[in-house]
């Protein structure tokens, strides 16, 4: 989510380049809504094996980011690391709704939701 402020500091890229940028890299979440569902398929139902993996790819392809400085290798990084967050995100909304009650399902996803949505709303005052 620092993303726009390394471009601007780091990079010297200009507002409409950075929008650009990040409007091409949101077509890697719609992306990772087809890639998801086959991840966790192949991985034969077990969302904590596809989460680890997800996330063990996850740390490399952030820690090359800021190595690259060409727009279209860090296109590629982005777009494959954006890949991995959702297929990461899938597995912990369904190892959250498989661990309740079916009455409770939709009282555990609604905290679930707001406490992650709490915490990206103060990640950025700490």
């Amino acid at each position: 989510e620092l993303f726009p402020l390394y471009a601007r500091g780091c990079l010297g890229w200009r507002s409409p380049k950075i929008g650009t940028f990040l409007a091409c890299g949101g077509s890697a979440v719609f992306f990772g809504a087809f890639v998801a569902p086959r991840c966790l398929r192949a991985c034969g139902g077990r969302q904590r094996f596809a989460f680890s993996i997800a996330n063990s790819l996850n740390l490399p392809l952030g820690l090359a980011l800021p190595a690259l400085a060409s727009w279209y290798s860090l296109f590629f990084l982005f777009f494959a690391t954006r890949i991995v967050q959702t297929v990461a995100f899938t597995a912990v909304m369904l190892m959250v709704n498989s661990s309740t009650p079916v009455s409770e399902v939709g009282a555990v996803n609604g905290l679930g939701q707001s406490m992650a949505a709490s915490m990206r709303a103060a990640g950025p005052l700490l």
